[in-house]
């Protein structure tokens, strides 16, 4: 089976390899076309986006290196 997502992570010096918040996971469908795929992706982002922020400003994301623990 073949998944695409979306990431969410900090941003740093460089592109794309700032420490990770989060991940959603999508299914690449057989009868999926760039649109469906991009659409389904994209709802997916809309989710993503305001999680990670709520938990940055609730105070619930601790970052230690590369990695980003979520804190109850």
């Amino acid at each position: 089976n073949k998944v695409t997502g979306c990431t969410i992570h900090f941003a740093d010096n460089q592109y794309d390899t700032g420490p990770i918040i989060l991940q959603k996971v999508v299914p690449v469908l057989d009868d999926d076309t760039p649109k469906s795929l991009m659409n389904r992706v994209f709802e997916e982002e809309c989710k993503a986006y305001p999680e990670a922020i709520q938990l940055f400003a609730q105070g619930k994301l601790q970052v230690n290196g590369r990695r980003v623990r979520i804190l109850k």
